[in-house]
């Protein structure tokens, strides 16, 4: 177990009040989501964003990675919308494609249908996994045997060595946080502390613990972007550990670039304003001065 992480904790009172606060918001934007139908809120909109990476091997120059998150196969979120994301980043041609987390939503019963619909998702270098918070609340056995049954299993605070024309890098997977089942150290066990790496973590301000470990590029969803941005104020609605690095490309004081997309599905209030849904598709470049 990663142990240094600090974990918020929270009084008994202060539960009670966070709970009837989320479920009366859930029942509000429930009845909103029912009789304010936006269909464009669940087509991603496909972002293309330059990650510039210092001492960038040649041969990965231009690596393009699709990047989708937060998938939240449920009541809101169907099937042939995560198979009309999949066919929309099929159509990028990805080297690698990275899934960072929250496949379903309220039901594990809906996770073979979100296991089939992403099923057709191929890449040269693979189609790497990790689980999300969502996915342990309802069950990380049953979600991760049917990802695996298509050919999706998910890392476990793992690391994998990918190559392209003879350059070498190390993706790794870490476990989800929220649920204290991070374990960085133990994905690094077998790589060089020399090597590039690019990790695949849910939460995306776990990044302020990877000081340590020298990563390039930090992968997350969670947060959606708050889902709701307001003009002048931005997400008004944002989880813990998807406060500080809660959308699009930032820098942790270390150097690591984190990016955080928007995701694929919704949660809870099951609506976007201001805040699409997404696809990434990032490419690795030179570091050039400024950047």
């Amino acid at each position: 177990m990663f142990m240094n992480i600090t974990y918020p904790r929270r009084s008994l009172p202060r539960k009670i009040s966070r709970k009837i606060f989320w479920y009366t918001l859930d029942v509000v934007t429930h009845t909103l989501a029912h009789y304010w139908r936006n269909a464009e809120q669940y087509v991603p909109v496909v972002e293309h964003v330059r990650v510039p990476i210092a001492n960038l091997p040649v041969p990965l120059h231009g690596l393009t990675i699709a990047h989708l998150s937060d998938f939240h196969s449920g009541p809101h979120v169907h099937a042939e919308s995560l198979r009309h994301a999949a066919q929309m980043t099929m159509a990028l041609r990805p080297d690698l494609i990275a899934l960072t987390g929250d496949f379903v939503h309220r039901s594990v019963d809906y996770a073979m249908s979100c296991a089939d619909a992403l099923s057709m998702l191929r890449a040269p270098l693979g189609v790497h996994v990790v689980l999300g918070n969502h996915d342990y609340w309802k069950n990380p056995k049953v979600v991760a045997a049917q990802l695996q049954r298509v050919g999706l299993a998910p890392m476990r605070n793992e690391a994998r060595r990918l190559e392209r024309d003879g350059a070498a890098f190390y993706l790794l997977g870490v476990d989800d946080v929220r649920h204290r089942h991070a374990d960085l150290d133990k994905a690094l066990r077998a790589v060089p502390n020399d090597a590039l790496k690019i990790l695949l973590v849910h939460e995306p301000d776990f990044a302020d613990y990877t000081q340590h470990a020298n990563i390039a590029l930090q992968l997350s969803g969670h947060s959606h972007g708050g889902q709701i941005r307001l003009p002048r104020i931005g997400a008004p609605l944002l989880p813990s550990w998807g406060r500080k690095y809660s959308i699009g490309l930032k820098r942790t004081a270390n150097g690591t670039w984190v990016y955080t997309t928007r995701g694929v599905g919704v949660a809870m209030p099951p609506v976007r304003i201001n805040c699409p849904a997404e696809i990434t598709l990032l490419t690795l470049g030179r570091l050039e001065t400024g950047d």
